[in-house]
């Protein structure tokens, strides 16, 4: 019977504690969520987040998960890099091998809005011709963490981003987009008010992509229970 606590200090054991908790049926599964499952042992999060409590914050460890390219390695690889000792340089190599959406999300959420290079990430990234290159901007957007929300000039950038990548019609890039203005909305009073702005001339565009965004976004901004939640919000320090 496997040690369920004991701590992981090898890949050979990280990668046969992953194998040991993969589900055949939500390996199954994996497909119906637009996920490639090729190079997946089919872990849960929640199970990957168990393991990572088993292992030390490492990049050295990371940087094997994430190079391994099983699919639940390089999630579990998001969670134990330590994010404030994450440069450019390995980011851009990091994100060369993304190939599947929530990766992507991962990468973004638990390692780039918690480092000290996400606003040169967002900006080295937002305009970039491939695909999961393009949406980790958006997705990093989407979760740091409100307090950036509070910085006038940083939103103004956001929703600029946002505007100028609009008319992307790739499935993977529009939603993160999208996602990322719906967050910006729901941060404060003022912020709402300027994705409504943004959404609304987004509608008027003849753009497929463009008019989704601002249908999805207007939807959710315009509803009673976000309109009542951003009014108690504070509004932007300067």
């Amino acid at each position: 019977m496997p040690q369920l606590n004991k701590q992981l200090e090898s890949i050979s054991e990280i990668l046969n504690a992953l194998r040991e908790a993969s589900k055949k049926e939500y390996l199954n599964n994996m497909k119906h969520f637009s996920i490639n499952s090729d190079m997946a042992l089919g872990v849960p999060v929640p199970n990957i987040r168990k393991i990572s409590g088993r292992i030390g914050q490492s990049e050295g460890l990371a940087l094997e998960l994430w190079f391994s390219g099983i699919h639940e390695a390089m999630i579990l690889s998001t969670m134990v890099f330590p994010s404030n000792e994450l440069t450019m340089p390995v980011a851009e190599k990091m994100v060369s091998k993304i190939g599947s959406w929530d990766i992507c999300d991962h990468f973004a959420g638990n390692l780039l809005s918690n480092s000290p290079i996400f606003s040169q990430a967002i900006e080295a990234w937002h305009s970039r011709e491939e695909q999961f290159v393009k949406r980790s901007s958006f997705s990093i957007i989407a979760q740091l963490d409100v307090s950036e929300f509070q910085k006038r000039d940083a939103v103004e950038y956001y929703l600029e981003c946002i505007r100028t990548s609009a008319l992307d019609e790739r499935n993977f890039v529009k939603k993160a987009v999208c996602w990322a203005l719906r967050v910006i909305g729901k941060s404060s009073s003022e912020n709402h008010s300027s994705a409504m702005k943004l959404a609304r001339k987004l509608e008027k565009l003849e753009s497929k992509s463009a008019k989704w965004i601002a249908s999805t976004t207007i939807k959710e901004l315009d509803s009673e229970r976000v309109k009542t939640r951003v009014l108690r919000i504070s509004p932007h320090k300067t």
